[in-house]
């Protein structure tokens, strides 16, 4: 597989299209040569090959050239000239120019600031239907360009955008013409794994005439993207996308456009182009939906409203994690802790199934859950699926948790001054053990720990208020199982021990009942980009403790696990196709959860001194911020890849299986190229990572709404005299537009320069207070 490495960020569109190396012109037929469209298969085919007399004229024609003694490989060219032959006419060139999509401009206070509109260029569109209806991937057309342009054959027009289904990255156009060559559509159960696949795309033709370029591949999967494209090895680029995933035998798959496995959108996937992972959505879906994006309504894709715990998609139990407040799953009283066994009668097993069934699925569509709660089976009314929703800030209680605590409930480490927490009254040692539903029974809903306050808090939003129940500090109960320390055999009696109904005459009944719950309302305020919290308090309850003796059997906390003691050591993922550099703190003790730290090396500069180096800078701070550090390997020296997050998904689960990490508190941090890398974690594959910290570098990707229950947080640094510092603005400002969390800072200093011993310092402070909520 051909592997895409991220160009700089100045890098212009045309020139990432000229790298489609496996796009070429072809050649048209002789006249003599040209076979008519045979006609399309009936329903009665069978299903495990496309229809005999669809492919008749194609072997008819290949039979001809084999007597005449051509070779194989004469006769694979010439089915692909016929099969570009039949569909070319119905393949159009589009013009765009102007639009809404901006780079943005420095402005005082890091606020967003008016930008300078910037420019698309040609794609490709595929005729849908013979009076001038037009469907083309939304990626030129996305930023609501100023004019449409629309080339058929020698003929323009002047186009209108109509509607976009955002589900599946489509908008249809709308031209003043009649009589277009409409191709014909491979009913989708007859696609299947294996079959040969030509993309086309009119971007490169030379003149409006000319045949489409054209790049060879295979079906090499289905039911992709939650269920909605089909996946091809043939490069799928900028070249070509809005154009046909055509079959050998002439008929249209799918629509080409530049989807994701990770994200969404109209520019999702982008990064992947060339790289041999390439995606269409089905025709036969596209025609289900035409008649309503001919109407001029846009489809957008159906929410639940829900995030699922981490784990494995292909192995973990479609648990829930965040149920949003008012969203479907919400109506059709789903819980945190519900595990999903069956959508609409169709069961599912595992994260992947889940999300195969709802992803198809548009806003409005109704649907039926089954599901687990304790264990017992229930099932959902039928509930309405909503829109994504866009532009909400994250919800923002005001505190720090303490982390490493025991028995039910969270307890603050921290109270954010000025924030809901500190109005409502809430102090530091506060533990949080409840809340009160706004409806159903006045049973509180118990907070397990951390982790579901934080599932509650990101699901919630701004001005929302917050009934919790509050063990005040210094009035927590102590555990049923817990002895106290003087405690003395029950059949030992002191020898001055006084008669049980004997009492002394001033002394007054003690009430050795604790003091119950407080309820304490608070309101949820939009949170601050730019916050920053900074706990004074220790982040863990086991610090300055020593560790608890154990007995015979038990696991010290403070014992290392084999292979992963403190100091540097290289490791080698399980799957051996990844090596890394670890540095564990001299002071790890397995009872504390530590953040990690990834640094993403820069192309050409993964040599053992380079990593020691780096890792080494960071040794103090993360002593004291309880921070693991990891540097892996590149693959290639010339570079990181998307492909490559599958390599540090392994890195982190192993180290995550031998040493005990904070999830809420891992970082990809890089220069360079590594920055792109630590990005696109963030941007794309956002399922995983919570925190980005870069240097010098900006994005030329898109920017997409946050995900509930995901948040991910941006430490941008820049040198003041970095080329990049303008784009590295713009980044600021569209992260800052999306509502994601993010911190800039402007160091003294050239683009060579890394940070300072204050500036790690800063930088591991801001990692140590990511679970702020």
């Amino acid at each position: 597989m051909n592997r895409c490495v991220w160009r700089s960020v100045g890098a212009t569109r045309s020139s990432r299209w000229s790298s489609h190396r496996s796009s070429y012109p072809l050649p048209r037929l002789p006249s003599q040569q040209t076979i008519l469209p045979s006609p399309r298969p009936t329903r009665h085919a069978k299903p495990h090959a496309p229809p005999s007399h669809t492919m008749l004229p194609t072997l008819i024609f290949c039979h001809t050239l084999l007597s005449l003694g051509q070779d194989p490989a004469s006769l694979r060219q010439a089915a692909i000239l016929q099969a570009v032959d039949r569909v070319a006419p119905g393949v159009v060139g589009i013009e765009t120019s102007g639009g809404t999509d901006v780079v943005g401009q420095p402005a005082a206070g890091g606020r967003p600031a008016p930008g300078v509109r910037r420019g698309t260029g040609p794609t490709t569109g595929l005729v849908v239907a013979a009076d001038g209806w037009i469907i083309s991937s939304a990626f030129n057309l996305a930023n609501q360009p100023a004019s449409v342009v629309v080339t058929v054959g020698n003929r323009r027009f002047l186009a209108k955008i109509i509607a976009t289904d955002s589900s599946r990255m489509l908008t249809l156009l709308k031209i003043e013409a009649t009589g277009l060559k409409v191709p014909d559509a491979v009913p989708r159960d007859e696609i299947r794994v294996g079959m040969a696949a030509l993309a086309l795309g009119r971007t490169l033709a030379a003149t409006s005439d000319a045949p489409p370029s054209v790049s060879e591949g295979i079906v090499s999967a289905l039911g992709r993207i939650g269920g909605k494209a089909i996946q091809t090895d043939a490069k799928v680029s900028p070249v070509n996308y809005g154009g046909p995933l055509v079959s050998l035998d002439g008929r249209v798959m799918g629509v080409l456009v530049p989807a994701s496995p990770e994200s969404e959108g109209a520019t999702a996937g982008f990064e992947w182009y060339d790289s041999g992972i390439g995606f269409a959505v089905p025709l036969e879906d596209l025609r289900r939906v035409l008649p309503t994006l001919q109407k001029g309504v846009s489809l957008a894709r159906g929410v639940l409203g829900v995030t699922l715990s981490p784990g494995d998609p292909f192995r973990a139990t479609p648990k829930l994690a965040t149920v949003r407040s008012g969203s479907a799953a919400d109506k059709g009283g789903l819980r945190v802790g519900d595990i999903v066994t069956a959508v609409d009668g169709k069961p599912v097993t595992t994260q992947g199934q889940f999300q195969r069934q709802l992803g198809p699925r548009y806003q409005g569509e109704k649907i039926k859950l089954s599901y687990l709660r304790d264990g017992k089976e229930a099932e959902s009314p039928l509930v309405e699926l909503l829109a994504p929703e866009t532009g909400k800030a994250l919800a923002m209680l005001g505190i720090t948790p303490l982390r490493d605590t025991t028995g039910q409930g969270m307890v603050i480490r921290s109270v954010i001054e000025g924030g809901p927490a500190h109005k409502a009254g809430l102090k530091a040692g506060d533990r949080l053990v409840g809340l009160l539903r706004e409806q159903g029974p006045p049973i509180p809903a118990p907070i397990a720990d951390r982790a579901a306050l934080a599932g509650l808090i990101e699901s919630a939003d701004a001005g929302q208020v917050l009934k919790l129940l509050v063990r005040r500090a210094g009035t927590d109960e102590k555990p049923k199982d817990e002895k106290p320390k003087d405690e003395k055999p029950k059949d030992e009696k002191p020898k001055d021990e006084k008669p049980k109904d004997e009492k002394p005459k001033d002394e007054k009944p003690k009430d050795e009942k604790p003091k119950g719950p407080e309820t304490v309302s608070v309101t949820l305020v939009a949170r601050p980009p730019d916050l920053l919290a900074k706990p004074r308090e220790p982040g863990s309850a086991k610090e300055g403790t020593p560790p608890p003796a154990t007995e015979a059997g038990d696991k010290d906390p403070a014992e290392k696990p084999r292979g992963f003691e403190p100091g540097l050591a290289q490791k080698t993922i399980p799957s051996g196709d990844g090596k890394y550099w670890m540095l564990v703190p001299a002071n790890y003790r397995a009872d504390i959860a530590h953040g990690v730290l990834i640094w993403l090396h820069p192309a050409n500069r993964s040599k053992e001194p380079e990593l020691r180096a780096l890792l080494e800078a960071w040794a103090e701070a993360a002593a004291a911020r309880h921070l693991i550090l990891l540097a892996p390997v590149c693959p290639v020296e010339t570079g990181w890849t998307p492909s490559d997050a599958d390599m540090l998904r392994e890195m982190i689960t192993q180290v995550a299986g031998s040493l005990t990490v904070d999830r809420r508190r891992v970082v990809a941090h890089g220069v360079d190229q590594g920055a792109q890398m630590a990005l696109h974690m963030g941007l794309v594959a956002k399922d995983w990572l919570p925190g980005v910290a870069v240097l010098n570098a900006g994005w030329n990707g898109a920017v997409r709404d946050r995900v509930a229950g995901k948040p991910v947080s941006f430490f941008l640094v820049v040198a003041d005299r970095a080329p990049s510092r303008l784009a590295v603005q713009d980044l600021f400002n569209r992260v800052y537009q999306r509502h994601y969390p993010a911190i800039s800072r402007i160091n003294q200093g050239s683009a060579s320069s890394y940070l300072d011993a204050a500036q790690i310092a800063e930088l591991a402070a801001w990692i140590d207070s990511l679970d702020a909520l």
